[in-house]
């Protein structure tokens, strides 16, 4: 019974790492097209978001950091699908960390921009 319960640990134990190396090879091939790109237009803003998203599951610090710097980019070109992705992450930073009364401010402000863009199912998809 013992040796059946290590080989699950064990197998489990290995799944993660695999899940881990393989996260961090996506998000290392991300950061390397974003390096590339010496552009500031909609593709950095998406590249910013796709790296975000990438950390949501290990690092919510790295999501938020992301999302921020997503958030000023598509604020200043005015590209509002960028403003609702970050935004959206953003929301999920702070209810991992509890602050539910800033989460509220940021769910007011997606709601305005879902609604302007039109896509009324991004109000009811927050789990992404």
């Amino acid at each position: 019974m013992k040796i059946y319960l290590s080989i699950i640990i064990l197998i489990i134990f290995n799944f993660q790492i695999f899940v881990v190396s393989a996260q961090t090879t996506k998000i290392d091939s991300l950061k390397n097209v974003l390096e590339k790109h010496s552009k500031e237009d909609t593709l950095t803003v998406n590249l910013l978001l796709d790296i975000a998203h990438q950390y949501i599951k290990n690092d919510i610090n790295e999501t938020f950091a992301y999302a921020t710097k997503a958030k000023k980019l598509a604020d200043t070109l005015s590209f509002l699908n960028g403003k609702a992705g970050s935004l959206r992450l953003i929301v999920k930073y702070y209810w991992s960390k509890g602050e539910y009364a800033i989460v509220v401010d940021y769910l007011k402000q997606f709601y305005i921009i879902v609604n302007q863009i039109g896509e009324k199912e991004g109000i009811f998809n927050m789990s992404e």
